[in-house]
């Protein structure tokens, strides 16, 4: 009777075996689908964090040209000395060139050029209005 029992139990082994190994299989393909998708899913990340860092990169340089476009533009508007404004200027230095020679406020010189300046003065106040 051992032996039926033991037959048996070897029997009903071997008859459940395929049935195992069909599902040993059906595993195995669903574990390497699955580490195919994980392979997949990493390169997908890994391609979304270098986009990401692009964008990161691009939005970096948008704000940097958005601060420089937001700061006050300063124009200088440099005026072209006038015809008065240079004979002036230029008399004014040659006087005060002669006082610092030692000529006093009555030499003829001294004089003179305050008489001129006064009315080129006079005179770049009329053509200015």
């Amino acid at each position: 009777m051992l032996r039926f029992v033991f037959a048996l139990s070897l029997g009903a082994v071997f008859l459940t075996q395929p049935a195992l190994a069909a599902t040993d299989e059906a595993d195995r393909a669903r574990i390497q689908l699955l580490e195919d998708q994980v392979v997949v899913l990493k390169e997908e990340v890994r391609r979304l964090r270098l986009m990401t860092s692009e964008m990161q990169t691009r939005l970096n340089q948008v704000n940097i040209i958005l601060h420089d476009l937001q700061k006050p533009q300063v124009v200088e508007v440099k005026e072209e000395p006038d015809e008065c404004t240079t004979r002036i200027a230029d008399l004014t230095q040659k006087k005060d060139m002669l006082m610092s020679m030692g000529l006093k406020e009555s030499h003829p010189d001294i004089v003179n050029i305050s008489n001129v300046l006064e009315k080129l003065s006079s005179e770049c106040t009329t053509k200015s209005r």
